[in-house]
């Protein structure tokens, strides 16, 4: 029905749901014909259940013969066609047999036999009696049988008469003829009658007319003429002619009666009435109760008919025939009667499913007794055939007995070399091979004997066959094997592979098979060219020959003596041939022995240069062959010089397909292995990343995760070689992009998640190598690369790839941003890891801190650093930073992971008072590295440049002594310039907080640290935070004996020469305040001196700066009057003039209280003497010249002191020049107080210096207002001044160019002179009066006037003490000046505005950056090994397991007994039984070449065995008493075809001997006792020979038996040498020999190789 519309998800999943319905269906129906034949493995404990598979169906396929259909195998390919075949063929059985149960009913109806043995070919065989006349009588009903009330059918009783009377009611011991005659009328004569009239009896049978019968009418009757000429030379019969009893009427009737019951036999449609009606039981007791030869032979050929037409089911056996026969075999020793019972109980043992009851009934003896007895060979045949069909049932003591006989006449059979009973011999034996229970012993009674014998002389095709099978069979047991090769069958199955039969051939191919499936054979095959045979093999027509043929390389593959011969022999391309063939048996044999080639070092490359990748490739889509492709696959892949051949070729295809598909999950770990191998090449990465592989391995992970869950629950082996695969692939860095890109992280996700080390560690080596690439951010990545790394191993790289990851994907902006967002995971997880006592420690922190500072970089939420805080990670961090990380390079980034945690804001505060800056400093102290002082110093100014620094983090920084480090750190001698910059920047910042100074001076090299900030060049920003430091400092007085201690004024000249205008600004400000510190003045003149100078001289230099300077300099010169030497060497008055000019600006007369500072200073100054000179050279006098304009008196108190001073100078030219007179003029020209007088009296001192200075007189003389100020001197009401003035006059007068010029000026000098002399007649009157005579002397009389009072005054020279004019040369100094001027000046703290520039916190994300270079890290591995065929790794090839062929009962042909036989011989009686061949032996030669290990050489010994004469104690050789027998050789479990597992009792046998020949045949199935531990230590001891020791050649000479001997000093040592060689060999192989036996012990109890 068409559906309108799509179809809903119910209907496609119920769809779905039973789609396989029918399939399972069928498969159920097959079931019982599986269990009836046996088709599943014998291990199977339930039938009912066990899974059905392609193998047993195939068996069932060969069961019913439908293999032989041509091209059967390539019609159906696949599972479900071949079951579909099946079924069809059962539904085909079950309608026969219907058909045929139909048919029997019909007949029953009709009176036909239903009996389907009567056909028309045996019907043919009847000589008596036509086919015509037989449907004549079937068509016509006998005369007179209806008269007597019997039908067609015999529906009446032809052995009773109506009456009742019965036959064994007559008494027929006696020899009364009256009672025979009795008994045929008891037996109802219409019965006889009616036989005698029918097709039994024809007419009466006279034995003399059969004896008289010619030539031609056994010619007539079909004999051929040597049958005829025989019969005649034979003597009489004494069966059918026997003269003494023809006479006798008895015996007549008994023949009588025996040929009308052979009569009655040979017609079919009597047969049920014969056996119901008592025709039987009188044909038995009619055969028992006659001696007569002819009677018995009559009663036989009955009983043959009989028996030849019974069924299971048939009354005959109610009636005791089985024992009657049985009996009568006993009694007679008749040839033909003999015969016959032979005959007629092996129809017995034809028919099915009565064996039992058979052997119930007695039926062995008699066979066994004609086999013995019977001197005919076809009765020997016939009755070993009757053995043969009971042999199957038949177990214990019971069957070893029979198969005895058989073999025993088998033997008898094959030496009378006749070509029928050559033929029946090997059948037997094929037959009896294919019965597990028989195998052995007919082995032991000389199979291989009998088979080697037949095929030798026996050229018959049937005959090879069966042989052929046989030897196939037995070829499954190793004894019979090395029989096998010891007797040279190997040559005779070599010669019949060249037959063309080609069944024949194919068995002799599964006898090597099954010989090289055993290693210590294999060589012996190869030796015999057996290889170059089966090469040739594989390009056989027979698929099944190729198939068995790429079997037995697979054998010889395995082995390392052999497998170098398959490929010399060219094997290797006719199997690669047989993958592409059509066949599925060969391709999957020839897979089965290319992997093993493939397997080993000297074959492999001459396998896949042969194209096997290709090859395997093409068969692909056959999923019965998906196992050994992965097996061929996997072995390729374990060798690394063609992991690029095997990519290349689609091998990486092939593998991701595999892994893809969902009906090979067994088969994953296989093919991950073969990925695990070739991602070792780097090679190959490129071309396995093209294809889906990161897909295909993220299958079986998402298969693995329970429902509900999210994480995948791998077991170990998947796990580990995902991860491996996985790791080797981001080894590369194109495959790295490629991975992530692909979404392989989601599969590192689960593997980091197992609980499995490797997956563990592969996973950490690729979250390192991916996270070089790419940024590794999927869901679930993080958690997992947390948890993997959380590992207590010291030892493992896990945790040093899971820090590298950590800090590669920390240089990446996202990776820092997802760290950060998960920053309370991530930093305790680095913090941990950085605690593990790992013996790469320091990598692991070195990486850890790297990803710590990055991903404290980003943005954090506040919360986040809060939680950090009560979780106590910040204080992990701080004490793995201080105290655990002892490197220096990763302390640095672990400094800047702490100064990240400052950069919040919010937090910032919170993160100071947990300790973070009090880590840096202490940091600084541990790492002098620049980083570190940079962090450090950063964070540091950063804190002090906070608006809350008084109030939040100044006493926070004192206690951490942040000065002291700021000052530690600058004066580092390598300290970096920008480090220098931020501590002048810190400093200033801190400098301004008062509460500081007491820190800043107690820092013995503040100074020192300032003058190296202030060194840098080109920073004068940054020299101005260096002034500033000082300049706060000195404006506290308090500081100053602290600074000055350090050389501060250095410092600030320093500063102020590298620095700006502010910081010469500060720095004068800074010298002024320290200026007024007597403490300071010596240290300020000598250092600051030129500083206060240069300040003065600048010309853009704010005002008040020089003023400042001024100050300075006045303080200096005024209180420390050593400082005006310094200040008159340091240009000091040019200095002040160019000061003068700025105050006093450009015509203008300035601030007086500038200019008296001015004035002070050169007051002071003038008080240097030796600096008189250079103060006049600078311009002095102008200065004061200046000064002394100003209305201000002290100003020219000032000035006057100062000319007084420089007056008293040697040299005044310039001071003249410079207007001193002007000056004076000036000085005196108004009144100035209480001043007036101080500046009169040192006036008039200046002019009298002057006048008194020979130098200077001519100058002075020729000042215009000398004698004007000279005349205000006068006029002075001051004896002293006047004195001064009239000194003065004198000194004038003395100077003679001059005279004139001052007599003749108005008023004239003369007037003064008489002025003076005139004064008071004191003594300092008369005084100058003196002095004014001796001036008025010095002129000439012509400028004399003729005045009396000049000629008084002239007069008093003559009584004038010419001493007094020694004092006008003296000069007059400030301290003879009667009026001392007071200093006037006043010592006071400066200040200054300043506003300086603030620096702006640089709270910068540190971030490590890496050159992330692609060296990948990598797990090594152990390397894979190959895997033969038949490991426990591989898949299984099939061996002789199951037998060649199957049992089949021998049948012998049902042909009717009829009188005409009679006179034909017994068969085989012409064959006598004396043998004309033997049985073919060989004897075992022993030798190099003949390895054998049944045979020990004399110069080995067997511990516990009796050896040339000697016994050795088993007990010194064991642990513990424990018996523990040696075999002489080590026999090696094959490798490809393991023993089969007995059916019942111990697993080897159950005959218990103790001789070498049984010890040194513990390779087969052979055992020693009946206890399973003796059998299990047996095969121990069959691996441990290998290590015994040798015993020496002067061994041989020691006889003896246990009894007698008694051991010698060296035999004790000898027995103690191997002893202790014994029980080291057996400490070395203990492990290893119990693996190989529990091998053994699968391999035998899976039936497979």
């Amino acid at each position: 029905m068409t559906l309108l519309g799509r179809q809903s998800r119910a209907a496609a999943a119920a769809s779905e749901r039973y789609k396989d319905v029918p399939k399972q269906g069928r498969l159920d129906a097959l079931r019982p014909y599986l269990i009836k034949f046996r088709c599943f493995p014998e291990n199977v404990d339930n039938v009912d259940t066990y899974p059905i598979s392609i193998e047993e169906l195939k068996l069932l396929v060969r069961r019913w013969n439908m293999h032989h259909e041509r091209n059967f195998w390539r019609n159906h390919p696949d599972k479900d066609s071949v079951v579909m075949a099946l079924y069809q063929k059962m539904k085909q059985k079950k309608e026969d047999k219907a058909r045929k149960l139909q048919m029997q009913k019909e007949h029953s109806l009709t009176g036909e036999s239903p009996s389907p043995r009567h056909n028309s070919k045996q019907r043919k065989h009847m000589h008596f009696g036509s086919s015509d006349e037989a449907d004549l009588s079937s068509s016509n009903p006998i005369p007179g049988l209806n008269n007597l009330g019997l039908s067609a059918g015999f529906t009446k009783n032809l052995f009773k008469r109506h009456m009742g009377m019965e036959h064994h009611d007559l008494d027929m011991a006696g020899d009364d003829t009256h009672l025979h005659e009795a008994y045929l009328h008891a037996v109802s004569p219409e019965g006889l009658l009616v036989m005698s009239r029918t097709d039994g009896i024809a007419h009466q049978v006279d034995p003399r007319f059969l004896k008289k019968r010619s030539k031609s009418q056994y010619m007539d009757n079909g004999a051929s003429p040597e049958q005829v000429i025989k019969s005649e030379e034979a003597p009489p019969s004494p069966t059918l002619a026997p003269s003494e009893v023809q006479d006798d009427r008895k015996i007549r009737v008994k023949r009588k009666c025996a040929a009308a019951l052979l009569n009655m036999s040979l017609k079919e449609q009597m047969e049920t009435q014969f056996a119901e009606e008592g025709g039987l039981e009188s044909l038995l007791e009619l055969a028992l109760s006659t001696k007569d030869r002819e009677t018995l032979t009559y009663c036989m050929s009955c009983i043959l008919n009989l028996s030849g037409e019974g069924r299971a089911d048939s009354k005959l056996f109610d009636f005791g025939i089985v024992k009657a026969i049985s009996q009568l075999s006993l009694e007679t020793s008749d040839p033909r009667v003999m015969q016959y019972c032979a005959k007629s109980l092996c129809f017995f043992t034809q028919l099915e499913d009565i064996e039992e009851r058979l052997i119930s009934m007695g039926i062995i003896p008699p066979l066994t007794k004609l086999t013995i007895n019977a001197n005919n060979p076809v009765t020997v045949m016939i009755a070993c055939k009757g053995l043969h069909n009971i042999s199957p049932i038949l177990t214990g003591s019971m069957a070893d007995s029979v198969n005895k006989h058989i073999m025993d006449c088998v033997k008898r059979l094959t030496v009378l070399n006749v070509p029928f009973l050559s033929s029946f011999s090997g059948e037997v034996v094929q037959n009896l091979s294919c019965l597990m229970n028989a195998r052995q012993k007919i082995a032991d009674e000389g199979a291989i004997e009998v088979l080697n014998t037949l095929i030798r002389n026996s050229p018959n095709s049937r005959t090879m066959k069966a042989c052929a099978i046989a030897l196939c069979n037995l070829s499954q047991l190793k004894s019979c094997t090395k029989e096998m090769v010891n007797m040279d069958v190997i040559e005779v199955i070599t010669d019949m592979l060249k037959a063309d039969h080609e069944e024949t051939v194919y068995l002799c191919t599964l006898v090597l098979s099954n010989l090289t499936a055993q290693t210590e054979l294999r060589q012996k095959v190869a030796a015999k060219n057996g290889i170059p045979v089966l090469c040739s093999l594989l390009s056989s027509k027979s698929s099944r020959t190729s198939a068995v043929a790429s079997k037995s390389l697979a054998n010889f593959a395995t082995d390392e003596n052999t497998r170098g011969a398959v490929i010399r022999s060219r094997g290797v391309p006719p199997l690669i041939g047989l993958l592409s063939g059509d066949a599925e048996g060969p391709r999957h044999d020839a897979l089965g022995a290319l992997c093993n080639l493939l397997s080993f070092e000297d074959t492999y490359m001459s396998v896949i240069s042969s194209g096997v990748i290709p090859a395997l490739k093409s068969i692909m889509h056959h999923d019965m062959h998906w196992e050994g492709i992965s097996l061929g696959l996997f072995n390729i892949a374990t060798w690394q010089n063609v992991h690029m051949m095997l990519v290349d070729q689609g091998g990486a295809e092939m593998l991701t397909q595999l892994l893809l598909n969902k009906e090979l999950t067994h088969l994953i770990p296989q093919n991950l292995a073969s990925l695990a191998s070739l991602v070792r090449s780097s090679d190959t990465h490129e071309k396995l990343m093209k294809t889906n592989l990161v897909k295909a391995l993220w299958v079986p992970i998402q298969n693995s995760i329970p429902e509900g869950s999210a994480t995948a629950k791998l077991d170990r082996p998947t796990a580990s070689k995902i991860s491996s695969i996985l790791m080797y692939l981001s080894t590369t860095e194109a495959s790295a992009k490629k991975l992530v890109s692909d979404g392989a992280v989601l599969s590192l996700v689960q593997l980091a998640r197992q609980e499995f080390e490797e997956a563990k560690m592969c996973a950490s080596a690729m979250f390192y190598n991916l996270s070089l690439k790419k940024v590794l951010s999927d869901h679930g990545f993080l958690d997992a690369l947390i948890a993997t790394a959380n590992t207590s191993d010291t030892s493992s790289p896990r945790l040093v790839w899971c820090a590298q990851t950590f800090s590669n994907l920390s240089t990446y902006p996202r990776g820092r941003t997802m760290f950060g967002k998960e920053i309370v995971k991530v930093a305790p997880c680095l913090a941990q890891m950085m605690r593990s006592g790992h013996k790469e420690a320091s990598v692991i922190q070195r990486h850890c801190a790297i990803a710590l500072c990055n991903s404290l970089s980003v943005w954090l939420k506040s919360s986040d650093i809060e939680e950090m805080k009560e979780k106590g990670v910040v204080q992990d961090l701080i004490v793995v930073s201080v105290l655990r990380v002892n490197v220096d390079y990763i302390k640095e980034t672990l400094a800047k992971a702490l100064f990240n945690l400052l950069i919040t804001k919010d937090t910032r505060e919170l993160m100071v008072n947990q300790g973070i800056m009090s880590s840096l400093i202490r940091l600084t102290k541990q790492v002098q590295t620049s980083e570190v002082i940079s962090l450090c110093v950063t964070a540091l100014q950063n804190l002090t440049c906070e608006e809350k620094l008084a109030s939040t983090y100044a006493d926070t920084l004192m206690e951490m002594n942040a000065i002291h480090v700021l000052v530690v750190q600058t004066v580092t001698p390598m300290a970096h310039i920008e480090v220098k910059k931020m501590c002048g920047s810190a400093l200033s910042n801190l400098s301004r907080l008062p509460t500081t100074h007491h820190y800043f001076v107690k820092e013995p090299n503040l100074c020192h640290a300032l003058i190296k900030i202030s060194s840098i060049r080109h920073s004068e920003e940054w020299v101005e935070k260096c002034a500033e430091v000082i300049w706060n400092l000195t404006a506290h007085t308090d500081n100053h004996q602290a600074l000055l201690d350090q050389n501060v004024v250095q410092c600030i000249g320093h500063i102020i020469e590298n620095g700006n205008a502010a910081c010469r600004v500060l720095g004068v400000c800074s010298l002024t305040n320290l200026s007024t510190n007597p403490a300071g003045y010596q240290q300020v003149s000598e250092d600051g001196m030129f500083i206060l100078v240069a300040t003065m001289k600048h010309t853009f230099m704010p005002i008040e700066t020089k003023m400042n300077a001024l100050r300075a300099v006045c303080n200096l010169v005024v209180e420390y009057p050593e400082s005006r030497k310094t200040a008159v060497e340091e240009d000091l008055v040019p200095s002040l003039g160019m000061m003068m000019k700025s105050l006093m600006g450009a015509g203008g007369d300035g601030n007086e209280e500038d200019l008296m500072i001015v004035a002070k200073i050169m007051r002071e100054i003038s008080f240097y003497s030796d600096g008189h000179v250079t103060i006049q050279d600078s311009k002095g006098g102008n200065i004061l010249l200046r000064l002394s304009k100003l209305e201000n008196a002290e100003i020219k108190a000032d000035v006057a002191t100062a000319i007084l001073n420089l007056s008293t100078c040697r040299f005044v030219t310039q001071l003249i020049e410079d207007g001193v007179i002007e000056a004076i003029y000036w000085l005196t020209l108004q009144d100035l107080l209480g001043l007036t007088k101080t500046v009169y009296e040192r006036c008039v001192a200046i002019v009298r210096n002057l006048t008194a200075n020979p130098k200077a007189i001519g100058r002075v003389v020729l000042e215009s207002k000398i004698m004007m100020v000279l005349g205000k001197m006068i006029e002075y009401p001051s004896p002293l001044i006047k004195y001064h003035a009239c000194v003065s006059l004198y000194n004038i007068s003395c100077y003679p160019d001059s005279q004139e010029l001052f007599v003749r000026s108005s008023p004239g000098i003369i007037h003064y002179l008489v002025a003076l002399a005139e004064e008071s007649d004191d003594a300092n009157g008369l005084l100058m009066r003196s002095i004014c005579s001796a001036a008025l002397h010095q002129y000439p009389q012509d400028l004399l006037k003729n005045d009396p009072k000049v000629t008084n005054i002239l007069m008093v020279l003559l009584s004038m003490d010419t001493s007094i004019l020694d004092d006008c040369e003296v000069t007059v100094t400030d301290s003879d000046m009667a009026t001392k001027l007071k200093k006037g000046w006043e010592v006071v703290m400066t200040s200054c505005e300043y506003a300086g520039t603030e620096v702006v916190q640089s709270w910068l994300n540190i971030v490590v950056e890496r050159l992330l270079t692609f060296i990948p890290g990598k797990v090594e591995g152990e390397t894979l090994k190959a895997v033969e065929v038949g490991s426990s790794d591989g898949p299984k090839l099939q061996s002789g397991s199951r037998p060649a062929g199957e049992y089949n009962k021998m049948m012998i042909e049902h042909v009717k007994q009829t009188p005409k036989d009679f006179a034909m011989p017994v068969p085989g009686a012409e064959i006598t039984m004396e043998a004309k061949i033997e049985l073919f032996k060989k004897e075992n030669d022993v030798g190099a070449d003949e390895e054998d290990d049944l045979v020990l050489s004399h110069d080995y010994h067997i511990p516990g065995s009796h050896f040339m004469g000697e016994h050795v104690a088993a007990d010194d050789f064991s642990e513990g008493g424990e018996h523990l027998p040696v075999s002489p050789a080590t026999t090696k479990l094959p490798p490809v075809n393991a023993p089969l597992p007995p059916a019942e009792g111990n697993l080897f046998g159950a005959e218990h001997r103790s001789s070498v020949a049984l010890l040194t045949s513990m390779g087969s199935q052979a055992n020693i006792g009946n206890s399973p531990k003796i059998s299990m230590r047996s095969s121990f001891t069959t691996k441990i020979q290998g290590s015994m020791p040798l015993i020496p050649d002067s061994a041989k000479g020691i006889s003896g038996t246990s009894e007698t001997s008694i051991p010698g000093q060296k035999q004790i040592a000898r027995r103690e040498s191997m002893r202790q060689n014994f029980k080291a060999a057996q400490m070395k192989k203990a492990v290893k020999l119990e693996n190989d036996y529990k091998d053994m012990l699968l391999l035998k109890s899976n039936n497979l190789y």
